[in-house]
């Protein structure tokens, strides 16, 4: 290790112990500090069907596209499928539809009626 990376690691040791924490810290295989190191059980990351929007989808484009400006859309989103990924579903098509950003639509979580609320502004 180099002179100037280990004065540093030195620095941040010192700090370490006088705030009292427990650390590990590996650096080119070499470890500092008493804390344990034990592998981690990672969660597999859940993996969604690319087409699980088919039920739904050429429905809320069609109400999308009929949308005048004023109008608000009350969406309620699939079965088991949570409110803020239906949101964002909706918040892409609408810029598809309507056009990209806040001053065309505006879109909200009403989660007491675990709707989509989707709002035309131009």
């Amino acid at each position: 290790m180099e002179h100037i990376k280990k004065q540093l690691l030195d620095r941040c040791i010192k700090q370490l112990n006088a705030l009292g924490a427990k650390y590990a810290i590996i650096i080119d295989d070499e470890k500092f500090g008493d804390l344990e190191i034990v592998a981690a059980v990672l969660k597999p990351k859940r993996t969604r069907n690319a087409n699980r929007w088919s039920e739904v989808a050429e429905k809320v484009k069609a109400l999308i596209s009929a949308m005048n400006v004023g109008d608000v859309l009350v969406l309620e989103p699939p079965a088991d499928e949570p409110l803020a990924s239906f949101q964002a579903y909706v918040s892409s098509q609408a810029g598809v539809i309507l056009g990209k950003g806040g001053d065309y639509y505006i879109t909200s979580q009403n989660k007491e009626k675990n709707c989509v609320e989707l709002l035309r502004i131009q």
